[in-house]
């Protein structure tokens, strides 16, 4: 529990109103495709990898990319809806900017309070040229299959700062994030 694959599965469930949907975990994303493909699950919440886009196999419903909506330039979602409009209420859209946040930062590196400021451009700089490397685009393209979508540290810190911190928007994402049953929306 707790995963953010499973959370993002609850996440959409509950946001497109699922009666009763029943969550498969303990398993990693390639276990999870072959699941889907052979008709053991009904669908995934999940990042789509070429052959799915290309093939007639999966239909897709909506997108939730992390960590702003924007439509995806594959042209086959371009025309879908974005699960922000989904969430309808105030709650509703910080529990989705929280989770945003959440998935955004997950491989940040971050420093402790007081660390100089000198060590903290230093790593900022370095983070900034590893990012603007085409060398770095082109390896992550090979190794993982997909385009690199880096945030810069400013774009981390400005949305760690805008996190909702609202007790009931994280008791909310909390029994999101648990065993139980969906919460009433």
């Amino acid at each position: 529990m707790g995963h953010p694959v499973y959370v993002r599965g609850r996440l959409v469930a509950w946001l497109l109103g699922l009666k009763e949907p029943a969550f498969v975990t303990g398993y990693s994303a390639p276990e999870m495709e072959v699941a889907f493909r052979q008709g053991e699950t009904d669908a995934q919440v999940e990042d789509p990898s070429d052959d799915e886009i290309k093939s007639e196999f999966a239909h897709f419903h909506l997108v939730f990319n992390t960590p702003n909506p924007y439509k995806h330039p594959h042209p086959r979602f371009r025309p879908l809806p974005h699960v922000h409009e989904f969430a309808k209420t105030d709650k509703e859209q910080k529990l989705l900017a929280l989770f945003q946040v959440f998935r955004a930062v997950v491989d940040s590196y971050v420093l402790s309070p007081g660390t100089p400021r000198d060590r903290v451009d230093i790593l900022r700089e370095a983070m900034r040229r590893a990012l603007k490397d085409q060398e770095f685009f082109q390896r992550f393209k090979t190794t993982m299959g997909v385009e690199a979508t880096p945030m810069l540290p400013e774009e981390q810190q400005k949305m760690v700062r805008a996190t909702p911190r609202d007790a009931e928007i994280l008791d909310l994402y909390k029994t999101l994030a648990g065993p139980g049953p969906l919460p009433t929306r």
